[in-house]
């Protein structure tokens, strides 16, 4: 598994205009995140797919504000602490 983030720029841009957008491996949402923020208004419609049933929920929870700072507010810890923890 790798993360598209790092070439969403360039892979957003070779999509044309249309009334739907399909991510059909959709992993961690950054290429339908990316095309939702960086080109809207060029799509109707957003459609977002993925097998693992948690990595869905967890994206549909953020979406609907679940993870508000109001609400969800994690520990801020160092590198050295993460790692003394695990």
């Amino acid at each position: 598994m790798g993360s598209k983030q790092g070439l969403a720029d360039k892979i957003i841009k070779v999509f044309p205009k249309a009334d739907y957008f399909y991510d059909l491996f959709g992993g961690g949402f950054s290429i339908t995140h990316a095309m939702i923020l960086r080109r809207g208004k060029d799509y109707n419609a957003f459609h977002y797919n993925e097998i693992k049933s948690d990595i869905v929920k967890l994206i549909k929870d953020a979406i609907a504000g679940k993870y508000n700072y109001n609400v969800f507010k994690p520990e801020i810890i160092s590198r050295d602490e993460f790692f003394n923890r695990i």
